[in-house]
């Protein structure tokens, strides 16, 4: 029998202004990315998953429950 767990999904945009991260807000938002990670988070049954946007060189990289996603992706 499963039990009925929730997961906390926090979404931080470090970006500030930065283009990537605007368009990030405006097109995709945290709200759609909750939904998108909805399965994965329950499938692995974690307890908190945070999705961090940051202006950093690279695309993203995970570490723990902790996704970090360079706002750059987001900039074209």
């Amino acid at each position: 029998m499963r039990g009925i767990h929730a997961v906390e999904y926090v979404v931080t945009k470090n970006a500030g202004n930065a283009a990537g991260g605007v368009r990030f807000h405006n097109e995709i938002g945290s709200e759609y990315s909750k939904q998108i990670n909805f399965d994965f988070c329950h499938k692995f049954h974690m307890e908190a998953v945070s999705l961090f946007i940051n202006d950093m060189d690279g695309i993203a990289y995970a570490s723990n429950n902790e996704i970090n996603v360079s706002a750059r992706v987001f900039k074209c």
